[in-house]
């Protein structure tokens, strides 16, 4: 979407959110979305799901934007924040893992990393039951690839509680290294996602 053809209610819009009148942005996000500006359906379910503003938090609500959102443009940002919630319980599914591995890959596929970590850290945790190490690990490598300092940190800490200190004081330094340099250049870098 270009800028030029970007409507001008998306400006009002975010004034109003940045300036905590919450109500009056769900209500312009709303008549964007009537008129089938997609990429509003993501904010509604931002809104809903942290309230605030003059807006009740709602988490059923927001899951129900986040679904049109991902029905109708597949948006990366509603696959990533319905995976959260599900993990933070906010959201009650019957198939917990099956609904996080669904959204945070597709997050992860589409390039944003940190739907890799959310999985490792998930099966490291014991969030779905039980703690499965090779499950954690396989996604740690893949966000650790795709350039994810924590996710470094997640390797080195299932070495050490592998038994294999060599390794995990060398995956430990070496992130603790990178992290130190990265964030004194520039504390927003992506690669720093997760460790905030």
């Amino acid at each position: 979407m270009s800028e030029t053809h970007v409507d001008p209610r998306w400006a009002e819009a975010i004034a109003s959110f940045e300036s905590g009148d919450k109500a009056h942005a769900l209500t312009i996000y709303k008549k964007l979305a009537a008129d089938g500006d997609c990429y509003a359906l993501v904010e509604i379910g931002n809104i809903f799901e942290n309230g605030g503003g003059g807006v009740t938090v709602d988490y059923n609500e927001a899951a129900k934007w986040y679904r049109k959102s991902i029905f109708e443009i597949d948006d990366v940002d509603a696959h990533l924040r319905l995976a959260k919630m599900c993990l933070g319980r906010r959201l009650i599914v019957d198939d917990l893992e099956g609904v996080v591995v669904k959204h945070a890959s597709a997050a992860g596929e589409k390039g944003v990393a940190i739907g890799w970590l959310l999985l490792g850290l998930a099966y490291e945790l014991g969030s779905f039951g039980v703690k499965n190490k090779d499950k954690a690990r396989k996604y740690y490598q893949v966000a650790a690839e795709q350039g994810l300092i924590a996710a470094r940190h997640g390797l080195a800490r299932l070495a050490f509680s592998s038994g294999h200190l060599i390794t995990g004081i060398g995956l430990s330094l070496s992130a603790r290294w990178d992290t130190f340099f990265i964030a004194r250049r520039n504390l927003s870098d992506e690669r720093l996602e997760g460790l905030k």
